[in-house]
């Protein structure tokens, strides 16, 4: 649904997920990744959309998407950034860089409906904090 690409004669500039919450768009999706793709690979990107899809009949929760989505796509390769992105919102200019700073490690940017972070440091299962860069 989502979909992946990275260049193939150059290195990417930066490996991102794309964490989208889903329910009830099926209008926006198809449009949203019309839209996104050429965008995203403009930029030289190695990225993957996750469209994270909410259970029929239940009450829609986007932050439980979102964790779900990231720890899913944290399962499946070594991210450098997360962006966690509403299905309805495409983006008017494809000067807005998909990419986290380097520098940081906290969200980086919010512009109603996505948000960039880099790698959070991982938490072992003794809750204590260990450096994964």
């Amino acid at each position: 649904m989502g979909g992946h690409w990275k260049p193939e004669i150059c290195k990417a500039r930066q490996r991102v997920a794309i964490i989208v919450p889903f329910r009830n768009r099926e209008n926006h999706l198809p449009i949203f990744l019309q839209n996104l793709h050429p965008l995203l690979q403009k930029q030289q990107l190695d990225y993957t959309i996750f469209v994270v899809e909410q259970i029929k009949n239940q009450k829609f929760n986007r932050a439980k998407l979102m964790n779900v989505g990231f720890v899913e796509a944290r399962k499946l390769y070594d991210w450098q950034c997360y962006i966690f992105h509403d299905v309805d919102l495409i983006p008017e200019n494809d000067k807005n860089m998909y990419t986290c700073m380097v520098s940081t490690s906290s969200i980086t940017n919010y512009t109603g409906g996505t948000s960039l972070e880099e790698r959070p440091p991982s938490r072992e299962a003794d809750g204590e904090q260990h450096d994964d860069h």
